[in-house]
C-alpha cells in the first residue's frame, strides 16, 4: 500500500502578533507561513489551512520520517523568517508541528486526530519543535519481538 504522512502546524503565539501588531500584520503573517509550507512542500503534497492559524500539510507517497523532514524544513525556515510590524520593525516567530503517517485501514479523522495530539505535545513541550504521532513504533515492535523469542 501506498505510504501517506499528514503535518499539522500550528504558529506560536499567534493571538498575541493580533493583539500587539494588528490583523494586517497578522494577515502578513499567515500570507509568510503559506508561502515558506509551498516552497518546502513536493509538487503532490496537498496545502490547506485549517483553523485561524493552523494548517495541514498532506503528503502522498511519504513516510512519518519524510513528514518530520518535511516539518523540520518549515520549522527552521519560518523561526529565520524575519516578519515586519507596522513600524517596520523587524520579529520573529516560531511554528509546532506534529506529524503522523496513516495507518492500515485508517480513518483521515484519525490520522488527523493523531497528528493534531502530536501537535499538541509539541506545544506542551515548549513549542517551536516537531513531535511524532508513533514515537516508539520500533521500541514496541522490538519488545513484540523480544516477548515471542
Amino acid at each position: 500500500g501506498m505510504s501517506l504522512a499528514l503535518i499539522v502546524a500550528d504558529l506560536d503565539h499567534f493571538k498575541q502578533v493580533n493583539d500587539t501588531h494588528g490583523h494586517g500584520v497578522g494577515d502578513d503573517v499567515i500570507r509568510n507561513f503559506a508561502t515558506i509550507l509551498k516552497t518546502a512542500c513536493r509538487q503532490n503534497d496537498i496545502v490547506g489551512r485549517v483553523g485561524g492559524e493552523e494548517f495541514c500539510i498532506l503528503l502522498p507517497n511519504a513516510t512519518q520520517e519524510m513528514g518530520a523532514m518535511v516539518g523540520e524544513a518549515i520549522r527552521s525556515a519560518f523561526g529565520r523568517f524575519e516578519h515586519c510590524d507596522s513600524a517596520n520593525e523587524p520579529f520573529f516567530l516560531t511554528t509546532s508541528i506534529g506529524v503522523a503517517e496513516l495507518r492500515p485501514g485508517e480513518t483521515y479523522l484519525s490520522l488527523f486526530r493523531r497528528a493534531d495530539i502530536a501537535l499538541y505535545e509539541a506545544k506542551e513541550n515548549g513549542r517551536d519543535r516537531i513531535c511524532r504521532a508513533d514515537k516508539d513504533e520500533s521500541r514496541r515492535i522490538l519488545e513484540f519481538r523480544q516477548k515471542l523469542a
